[in-house]
């Protein structure tokens, strides 16, 4: 993914402040699903074979590497930048997502993504800590 793919990826989450502040009451999963959905409709040519192949490349090690599962994982997150792993980590939350986010918790990927890239610190409790590897610890830290 490029630089100017982040630029519209930075636009599109204005959009998320917006229905935010237009739906206080509605519950903030379902408004970052409904921001997630929208960006993916608008991306899905770049994004769409991309997870889809993270997927399958994780459920691969999940099914196919019993002992070294944690190995071969670390090997795919390694080819991530910290941009690409902030769009995994909506993607995850997303419904397009949902067979992925156990792969994604229990293999650590946002280990070692920049935390600053979530937009809102809250949405970090979305998910298990374990998706934070050794990062884990410093999440809790964030809501202080």
């Amino acid at each position: 993914l490029n630089f100017c793919f982040l630029k519209k990826y930075q636009k599109s989450w204005k959009k998320f402040a917006d229905k935010k502040n237009e739906s206080p009451d509605e519950k903030e999963i379902d408004v970052i699903k409904l921001a997630y959905t929208d960006f993916y409709k608008d991306h899905e040519s770049n994004l769409g074979h991309y997870f889809r192949n993270l997927y399958r490349i994780s459920k691969f090690i999940d099914e196919q590497a019993p002992e070294n599962k944690f190995f071969y994982s670390g090997l795919v997150r390694a080819q991530l930048s910290s941009f690409e792993l902030s769009l995994l980590f909506y993607n995850g939350l997303s419904n397009l997502g949902v067979k992925f986010k156990p792969l994604i918790e229990q293999f650590s990927f946002f280990e070692s993504m920049n935390l600053e890239l979530v937009h809102a610190r809250n949405h970090l409790k979305l998910y298990q800590t374990k998706a934070f590897g050794e990062k884990a610890s410093d999440v809790p830290k964030m809501f202080i």
